[in-house]
């Protein structure tokens, strides 16, 4: 029987835990997660749920000891939140093992699956590798490719790469309990990396071109929502297509508006709020006003509303 600490937070890291206890050949000593904030973290729930015991320390260090007694042989880690302490690195038979989602050494860091979209990625995946003091810098073990499509949003990708997570451990987990895992270096100069998306980045900017827009606003499409400002007020933008160029009346509305400010709305109709980016026109087809639900603009426009052609969002 192999003996795992699980190191995770998330709705992924839940899943993982999940298949984790179906594995006869595993045992689950305990799980670590971060502690309760606006809600009950998912491996929390799973934990609960299966009586096993987990910990919610403010630091890690506070429960090495109590940890390090449990003589596990591996730790294994995904989504937990926090840089796990050098100390740790070691302290299990086989070490510390990480399951991150992206082909590293692409996309390093705390938010690689709306980077994937909003960098206009065509595939992504999920790394197996070892843990060091560096952000994502360990040894590869294995990796699996996800396609990314032209549809693809934040949730669709999140699920494709839980998906890959857990197959990638049904195909090697136990080949982990060894002295001679063999694993590679990464490439340094091919490293990229992302970061905590700030409340300004989530803010529409039609200086970009059509492409880059369309990526902010799938990347963020569930939560927290892409968003504009029009006339003082915080709209949020749920979806948009992409008006097709090479229509004879995507050229009759460029040509009449090309001279137009970016973020300009050009027309409205039941497709949508017609916008000018930097290189194309974008349509809004579904909005969100303050205080209200989520509305598409074919229903909105047919009683009282506030957009005005020649009006720009900002």
């Amino acid at each position: 029987m192999h003996k795992i600490i699980f190191f995770g937070t998330s709705l992924i890291s839940a899943k993982i835990l999940q298949y984790l206890l179906t594995d006869k050949e595993v045992e689950v000593l305990a799980v670590v997660c971060q502690p309760d904030q606006k809600k009950i973290p998912e491996t929390k729930k799973v934990a609960l749920q299966n009586n096993l015991k987990f910990y919610q320390p403010e630091k890690l260090k506070t429960i090495f000891e109590e940890l390090k007694g449990l003589q596990s042989d591996l730790i294994l880690t995904c989504s937990y939140g926090k840089i796990i302490p050098r100390i740790y690195l070691n302290m299990p038979k086989y070490k510390c093992i990480n399951i991150h989602t992206s082909l590293l050494p692409k996309l390093r860091g705390p938010n690689p699956i709306r980077y994937a979209i909003l960098q206009n990625e065509k595939k992504t995946g999920v790394t197996l590798m070892y843990m060091e003091e560096g952000l994502d810098t360990g040894n590869i073990i294995f990796q699996q490719e996800v396609e990314i499509t032209s549809k693809e949003t934040y949730s669709t990708l999140y699920e494709k790469l839980s998906e890959a997570s857990i197959q990638i451990l049904k195909q090697h987990l136990h080949s982990l309990f060894s002295d001679n895992v063999i694993s590679y270096k990464q490439i340094e100069e091919n490293a990229t990396f992302c970061e905590k998306l700030t409340r300004e980045k989530e803010k529409i900017d039609w200086e970009k071109t059509i492409v880059e827009i369309d990526c902010l606003v799938r990347s963020l499409k569930e939560e927290p929502i892409a968003f504009v400002k029009y006339e003082d007020l915080e709209i949020k933008i749920h979806n948009i297509e992409i008006f097709n160029s090479s229509s004879d009346s995507w050229n009759e509305l460029w040509n009449n508006n090309k001279e137009k400010e970016n973020g300009t709305i050009l027309k409205i109709n039941k497709e949508g709020i017609f916008v000018k980016a930097k290189d194309g026109i974008v349509i809004i087809d579904k909005l969100q006003l303050p205080s209200k639900k989520p509305v598409l603009v074919k229903d909105m426009i047919n009683g009282r509303h506030i957009f005005l052609v020649d009006k720009k969002f900002i």
